[in-house]
């Protein structure tokens, strides 16, 4: 038995540079009987995001059967050393070094629970292997599209944008309210018939009312089918400043990404 511990039911936490460890989460775990006794008897942890990598010794003592891994859909160490590298003044710099070497110190302290590391691309890998060496790795190649997609004449779908991402994450969610509210309207005022559709869910009750109702904004929470809602889209959009890598690969090889 495989079990995946995700973080459907925390809320986003807010954006600081650096993702906090997610509390929430962590006490569910601990008060969740049922979670512990599946926990006990799972073959494979298979932790999803750094910030619940960071999870893995209490993991181990919990499932001390299984093997434990975790999925780095982003590695913080790219992110917090640009941080590093923008910083303009000499305390906006101590506080990047600070994050940086925090970041380093977890992930080190949650490796030797960990059996494999998993990551995107060959250069997150390498940023993963600076970061906590011997930690066996490996790159799973995202699921772009291949030959053997079929390929659609866009031009005559109607005009509408998608922006598609799980809206649980603070990036994705302040993306999606960036977009909406700051981007959308200077479109609308160029193409009235245009509409935004935001894809995704996950998307918390705040987040959910401001982005309601607003003039050509769709949403449509989590979907089944990918492919389905692609094929409704004109274009794609990613207008986001942080853990964009595979989604806008993803939206790129769907034909009409907009960045």
């Amino acid at each position: 038995m495989a079990l995946t511990v995700v973080h459907r039911a925390l809320p986003a936490l807010a954006s600081r540079g650096l993702a906090e460890a997610p509390w929430h989460f962590l006490a569910d775990l601990l008060m969740n009987r049922s979670a512990r006794r599946l926990l006990r008897t799972a073959d494979l942890v298979d932790l999803q995001w750094e910030e619940y990598g960071r999870l893995a010794p209490l993991i181990r003592k919990l499932a001390p059967n299984a093997a434990t891994t975790c999925m780095f859909h982003d590695v913080n160490e790219q992110k917090l050393s640009r941080a590093v590298d923008a910083a303009g003044d000499k305390e906006s710099a101590r506080k990047a070094l600070r994050d940086r070497a925090r970041n380093r110190r977890l992930l080190r302290r949650a490796a030797p629970a960990l059996d494999r590391g998993f990551v995107l691309s060959e250069k997150d890998r390498v940023l993963l292997d600076g970061c906590i060496p011997g930690l066996p790795s490996s790159v799973v190649p995202p699921p772009l599209v291949d030959d053997s997609t079929p390929l659609f004449d866009v031009g005559s779908r109607p005009p509408v944008v998608g922006f598609v991402a799980a809206l649980r994450r603070h990036e994705n969610r302040d993306t999606a309210l960036r977009l909406a509210t700051h981007i959308w309207p200077l479109v609308r005022a160029a193409r009235p018939d245009a509409r935004l559709r935001i894809i995704g869910g996950g998307l918390e009750e705040g987040p959910r009312a401001q982005l309601s109702g607003l003039p050509g904004v769709e949403l449509t929470g989590f979907v089944d089918d990918l492919d389905e809602a692609y094929s409704g889209l004109r274009a794609t959009v990613s207008p986001i400043d942080r853990g964009a890598g595979v989604k806008w690969l993803f939206n790129f090889e769907r034909g009409g990404a907009l960045k």
